[in-house]
């Protein structure tokens, strides 16, 4: 679980990040990246009902909060949205974590 902080919650903190229209679509989700309000990275997760039923949506979302649990400190003062698409849920745990790992850092330039 990402610590609260690190959580965005609310909807104005989402629409600000998809306004600024910073974005990379990649084949297993597509990022979206804001200049933080505060210090501290802050992550949110969208994932859609065609990514599945709710048993295969909540396994996509532990996934990924677990896999940007130990990604928070490439992205330092960024509010960033993870969409995730349907093939994420078939896709092995380190494959997902090299194309974070990979990513991140370009975005968050």
């Amino acid at each position: 679980m990402l610590p609260r902080p690190h959580r965005l919650r609310t909807d104005p903190d989402y629409s600000r990040v998809f306004s600024y229209k910073n974005r990379r679509d990649f084949n297993l989700f597509t990022l979206y990246l804001a200049p933080a309000l505060y210090s501290v990275c802050r992550v949110g997760l969208v994932v859609s009902k065609r990514c599945g039923n709710s048993v295969h949506r909540h396994r996509i979302k532990r996934r990924l909060r677990a896999v940007m649990l130990s990604m928070l400190r490439l992205c330092p003062h960024n509010d960033l949205v993870i969409v995730a698409k349907p093939s994420l849920l078939t896709t092995p745990y380190v494959d997902m974590l090299n194309l974070l790992s990979q990513s991140l850092p370009l975005l968050c330039r």
